[in-house]
């Protein structure tokens, strides 16, 4: 019986550094995410699944909104035509940061943000073409952010291409 051998080998292995055991990181790059975010994209990444809900074009339409009432920022999907809309309704010094992934081929893309606009006046409005499969699987999220303290962030939403 060889057991002394790999006992040996293995020992050598370990006492040398070159067997070494990694242990995968539940999430990539969080970075640049928010803790929820994050916690999504470890989850859709650990494994595959369904991009598609189906051929589905009835011209909805879903809204995440940054913040409780009175909801100075949203970000609105519309399924007709594949359209974001950012929107900022208070003209207090934040911005409205509108932000999209769908999925693809088993997983999510990455994180697309786009801003509200100019601050402008009472309202700015921000509007994304995309060009999507029908019936792809898309996620949505909204956030306020005056550049220095950092993102207040709404629910991420699920809505349909």
């Amino acid at each position: 019986m060889r057991i002394p051998h790999i006992r040996r080998a293995a020992t050598f292995l370990v006492a040398t550094g070159s067997l070494v055991f990694a242990v995968p990181s539940a999430s990539a790059d969080t970075g640049t995410l928010t803790l929820p975010e994050a916690k999504i994209q470890a989850e859709a990444q650990s494994g595959r699944m369904d991009c598609f809900v189906g051929n589905v074009n009835n011209g909805d339409d879903w809204t995440a909104y940054a913040q409780n009432p009175p909801h100075p920022g949203m970000a609105t999907w519309y399924e007709y035509g594949d359209k974001l809309r950012i929107r900022d309704s208070l003209s207090d010094g934040n911005r409205t940061i509108g932000s999209i992934r769908w999925c693809y081929n088993g997983e999510w893309s990455k994180w697309h943000n786009y801003d509200s606009g100019p601050n402008e006046g009472n309202i700015d409005d921000r509007w994304k073409n995309f060009d999507l499969k029908e019936g792809r699987k898309v996620q949505i999220l909204a956030c306020r952010d005056n550049g220095s303290d950092g993102d207040r962030c709404g629910k991420t939403v699920q809505a349909n291409a």
